[in-house]
């Protein structure tokens, strides 16, 4: 996306400091960065922000999970958990969001001066207490994901990519066709651990170490966009795997924190980590929905060797799913 000019950015820095009750700005909106969301600070008399902007003025069919993640962000600020301090428009859209003249719905957070995490920083505790205590807020019963965001699909979605794929003749389109029984399997195994933990829940999907900042008063979690359904037990496991490094040792710490704080981690043994592997396979979806031309690239895709990453996801995925089931094993003990 082509950068907006100055005066545009000048009178969006104007209207929502307008539109959110903040008084002056004091010069256009800065960007910080371009991945789902596009965000900007914004510097007034006062005090600094950060604005992400959601969407366009018209809302799109998936708006209402938007509405719901800003619920339970709302929940989690109310009991008092280290999360980013969001700032209410004077006349909302709905939750946290708002309106700006032709620049779009937007939101905005007080402005963090922060580090990023690195894998020096012990958090095992932190994340332990923060997860316990927003696996509490909105249990859920009886409710399935939407499985397309964990990467499971009909067996003629994956034939359909592959035969797609073969003709427009990419190089990954015969593995595809040859992993259409694996990848059926590997979705029915995802779903058989999330029915056996029985432990839905609402909550933020993606606990990730990027989704931490380090601030003066210690880590914040920030970014609620993918607020879903979740099983507890495997958003958990999956958060204590990316914090933890592939380190048996340092995850069982991980998980352990977890339960010491109130958090039940159920008994699915080596499934223990296929919500990470749902994610591969979800983003593997997604690269053969951009590659074949049926969407758009997101703002994360931008740069990517789609070819390439697709035949490497291909090859390497049933290692990855072996490797991550041997891992639970020795992280359990």
């Amino acid at each position: 996306m082509a950068p907006r000019p100055t005066r545009v950015l000048k009178h969006a820095a104007e209207s929502i400091a307008k539109v959110f009750g903040l008084g002056r700005s004091i010069e256009p909106l800065t960007p910080v960065q371009h991945t789902s969301f596009e965000t900007w600070r914004l510097r007034t008399a006062s005090a600094d922000y950060l604005v992400k902007r959601l969407w366009g003025l018209e809302d799109p069919p998936w708006w209402t999970r938007i509405e719901q993640g800003m619920a339970l962000e709302a929940a989690a600020l109310a009991q008092g958990l280290p999360i980013a301090r969001p700032v209410e428009p004077t006349a909302p859209a709905f939750g946290y969001a708002a309106r700006v003249d032709d620049f779009g719905t937007v939101r905005l957070y007080d402005w963090i001066d922060h580090r990023t995490l690195t894998p020096a920083d012990d958090v095992a505790a932190w994340l332990g207490r923060v997860a316990a205590r927003l696996h509490g807020l909105m249990p859920l019963t009886g409710v399935q994901p939407e499985w397309r965001w964990w990467g499971v699909f009909p067996r003629d979605r994956w034939e359909e990519w592959a035969a797609i794929g073969r003709s427009q003749d990419k190089p990954w389109a015969d593995a595809l066709a040859e992993k259409v029984g694996f990848f059926g399997e590997l979705g029915r195994s995802i779903q058989a651990a999330f029915t056996a933990a029985d432990d839905q829940v609402l909550s933020h999907g993606d606990l990730e170490p990027y989704n931490v900042l380090v601030s003066a008063e210690g880590p914040v979690l920030i970014d609620w966009e993918s607020v879903a359904c979740e099983s507890a037990t495997l958003e958990f496991s999956r958060a204590a795997l990316s914090f933890g490094g592939d380190d048996p040792a340092r995850i069982s710490r991980i998980l352990q924190k977890y339960v010491d704080s109130g958090g039940t981690l159920a008994a699915i043994g080596d499934d223990l980590f296929l919500r990470t592997v749902s994610l591969h396979l979800c983003h593997l979806a997604e690269r053969l929905d951009v590659e074949v031309g049926k969407e758009p690239p997101p703002g994360w895709m931008q740069g990517q060797d789609l070819t390439a990453l697709i035949s490497q996801d291909l090859q390497t995925l049933p290692q990855t799913v072996h490797r991550l089931r041997t891992l639970a094993t020795a992280c359990l003990g």
